[in-house]
């Protein structure tokens, strides 16, 4: 577990370039930080700043880097990180590290909207609250079966230190089974989908196509439906364009591509 001298503000803050910065590289061990570090830089290239200037603001505290002898800590208390990013990074941290208890524990320490941050990865379906969540099941290396069972240990989490949690919910379609975004950005969805083997977990990416019109890019099965085969656990199911001009066709079972 981490030790006292971890307050808010004192593991990570976001400088004046929108970067995000650490001050102990050994706060989390087999690369931790540097692993959230990377998710958060993935997070913003998916996001718009427009509105603060094309970058993340900065964290609003003055941060001292941690040296190999600490000075003595200044007993005033550090602003929070007032930004619910760090929450979806430590939750995906929880997930790819499988350690997800210490990882928790750090999002309430964090203060501000890191905690919320935390539990809306598994509660909020809007504004790619997921995205952060389904890099690491769609990048990670540890095996989608060990991932899984470390989110549902979240949700558990989740739901004793922040005291919500919402049951989870079938990615959205209208009347006519086309898929229906949460907001007019680019996000992630991730729900549950029945199967005839039971429910299993999806995921479902947005993006803007080349007219810059949101349009669902594919959806994600972590399961095999019982045919290893052909669908290996992840697989994913591009939509293509109809040939027709009509509604994007839902592509065949194949691998899932890991991002770059």
């Amino acid at each position: 577990m981490l030790s006292n001298m971890y307050g808010p503000a004192r593991l990570f803050y976001i400088n004046e370039e929108g970067q995000l910065r650490y001050n102990d590289p050994l706060a989390f061990g087999l690369n931790g930080v540097s692993r959230i570090v990377k998710e958060y830089n993935a997070s913003v290239g998916r996001r718009d700043y427009q509105r603060t200037g094309g970058k993340p603001r900065p964290t609003k505290s003055p941060i001292k880097v941690r040296t190999s002898t600490p000075a003595s800590l200044n007993p005033k208390a550090f602003p929070p990180i007032n930004s619910k990013i760090a929450g979806h990074l430590l939750a995906a941290g929880g997930v790819y590290n499988q350690n997800p208890e210490m990882f928790a524990d750090t999002a309430k320490k964090l203060g501000g909207d890191a905690a919320k941050g935390f539990d809306q990865v598994l509660n909020e379906q809007t504004a790619g609250a997921a995205v952060a969540i389904s890099s690491v099941l769609i990048g990670g290396t540890r095996g989608n079966a060990s991932a899984l069972k470390q989110i549902e240990k979240l949700k558990e989490i989740s739901k004793n230190k922040f005291g919500s949690y919402r049951p989870e919910r079938a990615l959205p379609r209208d009347k006519f089974g086309n898929a229906i975004p949460d907001v007019d950005l680019p996000h992630t969805q991730i729900g549950t989908k029945p199967g005839r083997k039971g429910s299993y977990t999806q995921a479902r990416e947005w993006g803007y196509d080349g007219n810059g019109i949101l349009v669902p890019k594919r959806d994600i099965d972590f399961t095999d439906h019982g045919r290893p085969d052909g669908h290996p656990n992840p697989h994913q199911h591009s939509y293509t364009p109809n040939p027709s001009g009509g509604t994007l066709q839902h592509g065949p079972a194949v691998e899932l591509e890991m991002p770059k």
